[in-house]
């Protein structure tokens, strides 16, 4: 799933638990430690660009996600349009950069299976 990725050395910095006060999924917390985002291809040809630990709440910021879409943050992009994220729910979605709950698709609720669930997404529109 991961096959297309370059990832950033793993994540030494302070614990990172919540951002926007949305607590970030264990399985999540995980992945970054030993990857700390980084950018490929999925499978199906999308462009995924996970955000670094250190830029998530710059990134939450700069595009007032907690004004357009409380309850969420976003984790990365497919730089042409679209956001990546995970709700206070735990699970991960899509939105576009017209940001709107109302736009929001929900994927799945474990980042090991987000690539694959990108390329469902786009599959099946």
């Amino acid at each position: 799933m991961w096959e297309q990725f370059e990832f950033n050395p793993p994540y030494e910095g302070k614990k990172i638990k919540k951002i926007n006060g949305i607590a970030l999924p264990k399985n999540y917390l995980a992945f970054m430690k030993h990857h700390n985002g980084g950018e490929g291809e999925t499978a199906g040809g999308t462009w995924l660009v996970l955000y670094s630990l250190e830029e998530l709440q710059e990134m939450n910021d700069d595009y007032e996600i907690p004004e357009f879409l409380p309850g969420h943050i976003i984790i990365g992009d497919n730089g042409g349009g679209e956001f990546f994220g995970i709700n206070k729910k735990g699970e991960y979605f899509i939105v576009p950069q017209i940001i709107d709950e109302q736009n929001l698709s929900v994927l799945c609720s474990d980042i090991n299976v987000l690539p694959e669930e990108i390329d469902k997404f786009w599959a099946d529109i």
